[in-house]
């Protein structure tokens, strides 16, 4: 029997087990040409679990690995995001010190400018998600009455409480809120 040397563990498996059916077949001694076949079939199947264990052992390896890679990159983001959130402080301080220097290099410039005015409410909202359907989907299955129940939802007008708000009247549950951003341009 010619065995080759990566021989899948399920088909080395299968092949050692035939072999080992042949052996406890025999009803005299053994002989020397099946016992042969049996070793070289133990071996084949010997290496095969052997590479898989060693498969398992790479790829539990890589993915530990990975997780740490994972983790450090995490947390190498966090820093630089850090790092870039105090440059950008540091840009708005020299940038509001100093507004009537120009800010301009071989790579573009640099000016601060004002984000739209946004409202900011402190009332919590929450939401529930419901199953919505039409009065036509109502009248197609004959849904009864008891069956329905009738939301109304009410929203903030935001454009009404800015403008109410800018006219000078103040709302204990809402402010405008004016923030800057950095623009870098060539």
């Amino acid at each position: 029997m010619n065995v080759p040397s990566k021989t899948p563990l399920d088909q080395a498996s299968l092949d050692l087990s035939a072999v080992a059916k042949m052996v406890e077949e025999q009803e005299e001694t053994i002989d020397n040409a099946l016992l042969r076949i049996f070793g070289e079939c133990r071996d084949v199947q010997v290496q095969a679990v052997d590479r898989n264990i060693i498969f398992s052992r790479v790829l539990e390896h890589q993915i530990a690995c990975a997780k740490e890679m994972e983790d450090a990159w995490t947390a190498k983001v966090r820093t630089l995001k850090n790092i870039q959130e105090r440059h950008k402080a540091r840009l708005v301080s020299i940038l509001q010190s100093l507004p009537d220097i120009p800010f301009k290099g071989t790579q573009g410039k640099i000016a601060l400018h004002a984000n739209p005015v946004a409202l900011e409410v402190e009332i919590a909202e929450q939401t529930r998600c419901f199953k919505v359907i039409g009065d036509a989907e109502i009248a197609k299955h004959r849904i009864p009455v008891e069956f329905l129940d009738e939301i109304r939802l009410t929203a903030l007008n935001k454009a009404n409480i800015k403008a109410h708000i800018k006219s000078g009247k103040e709302l204990s549950w809402a402010r405008l809120k004016q923030d800057n951003h950095i623009r870098i341009r060539l």
